[in-house]
């Protein structure tokens, strides 16, 4: 019998071919994967700018409220006279003075803020203020309550 001519595709071609694949396969899901932890790393370096942006801001007004306190102080003989020199010292500022508590928040991106409380002691001694709260917090949008964010379904409550 004579040969068949042609092409013979033997076992080793095959596997030659099957790894070939493989190994393309896996340079692409690598690819992939490399890809997303670079759009990854770059939100975090985005959102760590904003927050460092936002701190940076919220801390220069903190040294206005610092000044503002050292002159409502100096000519206060009570608590309700450094109260009120207080509200003419802090007229100019993004803050709300409630009592004792002095409240302001700086934008930290589109979806959330820096959020900064402080108490005022009397009388003023050389530590004018205490951060009650310094923390980053989400902006409802508007017709959202806080804690609405997630629609659970409760069996028996849907009517169609």
């Amino acid at each position: 019998m004579k040969p068949k001519a042609g092409v013979q595709v033997g076992g080793t071609s095959i596997i030659m071919v099957f790894i070939l694949l493989c190994l393309t396969i896996f340079a692409v899901l690598t690819l992939q994967s490399a890809s997303a932890d670079l759009r990854l790393a770059n939100k975090s370096a985005e959102a760590s700018t904003r927050y460092y942006e936002a701190d940076t801001e919220a801390e220069r007004i903190l040294a206005q409220i610092d000044a503002a306190l050292l002159a409502a102080a100096s000519g206060a003989g009570d608590e309700t006279a450094y109260l009120a020199n207080l509200e003419r010292e802090l007229s100019a500022l993004p803050v709300i003075l409630s009592g004792r508590t002095l409240a302001y928040s700086v934008p930290a991106g589109e979806n959330q803020r820096l959020e900064v409380e402080l108490n005022l002691p009397w009388p003023v001694s050389e530590n004018r203020y205490v951060r009650a709260k310094w923390a980053v917090a989400p902006i409802e949008q508007p017709g959202e309550e806080a804690g609405d964010g997630v629609n659970i379904f409760i069996p028996g409550t849907w009517n169609p």
